[in-house]
């Protein structure tokens, strides 16, 4: 068996990637097994299907590389006590990260093909996700007996591939963006569907009919107005999917919101009490960056001191040092934070105490 190594780092641990096509039809597997890693498997069956599965919470992933076809193992249960059919729980999932896995087939007493003692059954799954890359057999219930797992085959997708995707660079919730690739008309014209984190985006937020690019419009659809980065698939018929990790940044400030009101300094001159926090964030409610000004909001004999301008950190600016000072009692003091055109005003409790000085 001629597998290539490529060492990565998953869940902090080091994984290698199999290249498909994969088989294995052996024991438990060792660490130069490129592809598995395996969690609590007992000592081997002398006889395929030889890994054995024989505590709850024991596991195998197979880790691979490009887009999965048939899958096929075979898998027999071994009572402890006699039964008709397999009572626990068994299952086999897929994931594309290796962190959210979906259930492909759960084995029990009334799903998948009935597991009968000593029997071996050959299952075959034809319809893997393509952007699978991780598959996880797990004994999650066990209370009659084992699980032998083997001749494990993994074909690749005979499906021809899509382009590869480049994400826009800059992409904010803002304006409309670009993913590129190198044009295919025929792989254009044969896309379905393309998916944000899962969830179908409406036809009305993507554009394909120009040639070498698929144009997103963040205010057609909801999926494209959160910041952070998104994984998009796109899904054309007689292709596989096509995936690209797309970072989609905050737009502009649209919005300041007092987080945190100030109260009022202890002594005459000092720090505020309580320092005020100004939420900005833009048209979406992502926070966004930006530098809030804070100054003297009435036009009271007092005076605002310290740091006055701060720069938002995750969308708060944070004041640590503002002072209010005055030599006479002021009514109806309060502080504007302002950010371009925008601006807030807190409340006017600092000069309610002030007064009392």
């Amino acid at each position: 068996m001629m597998l290539l190594a490529i060492i990565m780092m998953a869940s902090g641990s080091v994984w290698g990637q199999a290249i498909l096509p994969f088989s294995y039809d052996d024991g438990k597997p060792a660490t130069n097994v490129t592809g598995l890693t395996q969690t609590g498997l007992g000592s081997d069956y002398t006889a395929s299907p030889k890994m054995k599965f024989d505590t709850a919470g024991d596991n195998l992933i197979l880790f691979f590389t490009g887009s999965p076809g048939t899958l096929s193992f075979k898998i027999k249960w071994n009572q402890s006590t006699a039964a008709t059919r397999f009572p626990g729980d068994f299952i086999l999932q897929e994931s594309a990260d290796g962190s959210t896995y979906t259930t492909v087939q759960l084995y029990n007493t009334t799903n998948g093909t009935a597991l009968t003692n000593g029997t071996v059954v050959t299952e075959t799954f034809t319809t893997l996700l393509s952007t699978t890359r991780y598959l996880k057999w797990i004994y999650t219930t066990r209370n009659n007996g084992n699980i032998a797992l083997g001749a494990i085959s993994l074909a690749a997708s005979s499906l021809p591939s899509s382009p590869t995707l480049t994400a826009a660079s800059s992409a904010t919730v803002d304006a409309p963006y670009d993913v590129t690739f190198t044009d295919d008309a025929a792989w254009r014209a044969a896309i379905t569907e393309i998916t944000v984190g899962g969830a179908s985006l409406d036809v009305s937020a993507y554009n394909t009919t120009v040639a070498g690019k698929i144009s997103f419009t963040p205010s057609a659809s909801a999926l494209l107005q959160s910041a952070g980065t998104k994984s998009i698939v796109v899904k054309a018929t007689g292709y596989t999917d096509a995936i690209v990790s797309q970072t989609i940044g905050a737009g502009v400030a649209t919005a300041l919101t007092i987080k945190t009101q100030p109260t009022a300094p202890i002594t005459n001159g000092g720090t505020l009490a309580t320092q005020p926090e100004v939420e900005v964030k833009d048209q979406y409610g992502n926070a966004t960056a930006g530098t809030v000004a804070a100054t003297k909001g009435d036009a009271g004999s007092w005076t605002l001191g310290g740091t006055t301008s701060v720069a938002t950190n995750s969308g708060v600016s944070s004041y640590t040092n503002l002072t209010a000072s005055s030599t006479a009692a002021v009514t109806g003091a309060f502080i504007t934070f302002t950010l371009g055109s925008l601006s807030v005003s807190s409340t006017t409790l600092i000069l309610q105490l002030l007064r009392l000085r």
